[in-house]
């Protein structure tokens, strides 16, 4: 299976690249760079793509009309029995994901743990 990356430069939002499209925001998906991810997300699906991944690599941030975007984008990628997934996702967004209790429903693959360090701030704590 070939897979197609999609990266996001300075002027623009994304990058595109067959059958799984990876799309590689190169910033954070927040304000008018929302719009720019957003509309790069639906020209891939009018042109039949429904196979799409996003890294997150390089995004430290996500607003509301971003998290919005997510979530369309993945009942309408799921409503033509696509696949949608996040991947490379890191542990600021993981937790947001999971406080919001989005992280399953937006299919978060290949994250940096929080689990970790919560794990450490538990046993460090006194007993008693």
């Amino acid at each position: 299976m070939r897979e197609t990356s999609l990266n996001m430069n300075r002027d623009k939002a994304v990058s595109i690249a067959s059958r799984i499209n990876t799309i590689v925001p190169a910033k954070d998906i927040v304000g008018g760079s929302a719009y720019a991810f957003e509309q790069t997300l639906f020209k891939m699906i009018k042109a039949g793509k429904t196979e799409i991944s996003i890294d997150l690599s390089s995004v430290r941030e996500i607003d509301a009309l971003g998290v919005e975007i997510l979530i369309t984008v993945r009942n309408l990628i799921k409503s033509q029995n696509g696949s949608f997934k996040i991947v490379n996702i890191s542990a600021h967004l993981t937790q947001l994901f999971i406080k919001m209790e989005i992280y399953d429903f937006l299919n978060v693959q290949g994250h940096q743990t929080v689990y970790d360090s919560i794990a450490v701030d538990v046993l460090s704590l006194p007993l008693g």
